[in-house]
């Protein structure tokens, strides 16, 4: 693996898909709350070759980590059901050592997305957030602040900037969400939003 390290302040090169938020077992192994949809495409994208990279909050020398993105130096990595993803940093060999870690953000770099074909009807919340978001008449409803998960489907919060109303969309494609245009950044929807 290399030493190399990537641009923390350029945010638009990396994708967050990840963050360590425990341990598990005495062996050393990190719990991981992976952003990714399903849980267990962090450990695929790894498997496929892509490079793990993180970063933390403050640095830990004898591992080389610091505030700047760099390639995590994994031993292991699993999931573990559908929602449990645990990995085994190398020289990480106890449960205290592996404690150090949490809160550690786990990315990879953007383009390394364009290994995966999505459908027509798939897109990656980044992309999403901040499109300007318009009704069938062309009215405009206000701007993607940001998406999030529930038990049916993902929700697009749209925020109006001119009231600061905020109002939730839920994004099944087809029937609420009409048309998704990334190269023009428009979302246009089937919602009634009374801004």
């Amino acid at each position: 693996m290399s030493d190399q390290k990537f641009d923390s302040n350029s945010s638009k090169d990396i994708v967050l898909i990840g963050e360590i938020v425990g341990v598990f077992g005495i062996k050393g192994y990190c719990k991981i709350n992976s952003y990714t949809d399903p849980k267990s495409n962090i450990v695929e994208h790894y498997k496929s070759g892509i490079s793990l990279l993180w970063r933390a909050k403050k640095p830990i020398a004898d591992f080389n980590l610091s505030k700047e993105w760099s390639e995590i130096p994994l031993e292991d990595i699993k999931s573990q059901g559908d929602s449990k993803v645990i990995a085994k940093i190398t020289n990480c060999d106890d449960r205290d050592l592996a404690e150090m870690f949490r809160g550690v953000q786990i990315a990879i770099k953007r383009e390394d997305l364009a290994k995966f074909d999505l459908d027509e009807d798939e897109f990656y919340w980044h992309d999403l957030e901040g499109l300007e978001v318009f009704d069938e008449n062309g009215s405009f409803l206000g701007v993607v602040s940001h998406i999030f998960a529930t038990g049916a489907n993902d929700v697009l919060a749209v925020k109006n900037p001119e009231t600061n109303n905020e109002h939730l969309v839920p994004f099944v494609y087809g029937e609420y969400v009409v048309e998704v245009d990334i190269k023009a950044k428009k979302i246009v929807v089937n919602w009634d939003m009374n801004f």
